[in-house]
């Protein structure tokens, strides 16, 4: 059994000044191989298989969010 809250977490980022080296690391965990791109796609296709309508919308949120 689970429970899921739709519910977004915002928070506000202060930026002093740029970071060339941190930015490239974070460019590397948003869309290299196993970054969040990968793992949005996992949960958006594993979605697709599921026929319990709860988890598929749980699944699609997860990707989406």
């Amino acid at each position: 059994m689970f429970f899921h809250k739709k519910e977004l977490i915002e928070k506000e980022v202060k930026i002093d000044e740029p970071n060339p080296r941190f930015a490239q690391l974070l460019l590397e965990q948003f869309g290299g191989a196993t970054g969040e791109l990968s793992a949005a796609l996992q949960y958006w296709v594993q979605s697709f298989h599921t026929e319990d309508a709860g988890i598929r919308d749980m699944l699609q949120d997860i990707a989406t969010l």
